[in-house]
């Protein structure tokens, strides 16, 4: 699941009335910058700002378990060190646990969607 923020970035500091030494950003708005260690900062802090709106601050998927990661692992081990036997088993007992998973994930999901308001299944 994917959690975001709700509310927007808080609003950049804007000083109107320098217009000698600003930088002219976006529509009539003056930014003023004397250093270029305020240049810097302000980048920083306008992209930082960005990102944590717009970037997805935590991903939890519970289709992918530990034993899962475990076991595609050892089948990869198997695949590279040329032991076919045991590697078709892995890939077999593999895919069996992923269509598991699949199936599980889904069914949770759809039960909460029939609780659920529909106005909110989008978001």
């Amino acid at each position: 699941m994917v959690c975001r923020r709700r509310t927007p970035p808080p609003p950049l500091k804007i000083d109107q009335n320098a217009a000698a030494d600003s930088i002219y950003v976006g529509v009539g708005v003056w930014f003023h910058i004397s250093t270029g260690e305020e240049m810097v900062n302000f980048f920083y802090s306008t992209i930082l700002q960005l990102l944590d709106f717009y970037t997805p601050l935590t991903r939890k998927s519970t289709r992918v378990t530990t034993e899962f990661k475990h076991l595609v692992k050892q089948r990869q081990r198997a695949f590279l060190g040329s032991q076919t036997e045991h590697y078709r088993k892995l890939r077999n007992k593999v895919q069996r646990m992923a269509a598991t998973l699949r199936k599980r994930f889904y069914t949770r999901k759809i039960e909460s969607l029939h609780s659920a308001n529909p106005h909110f299944w989008w978001r």
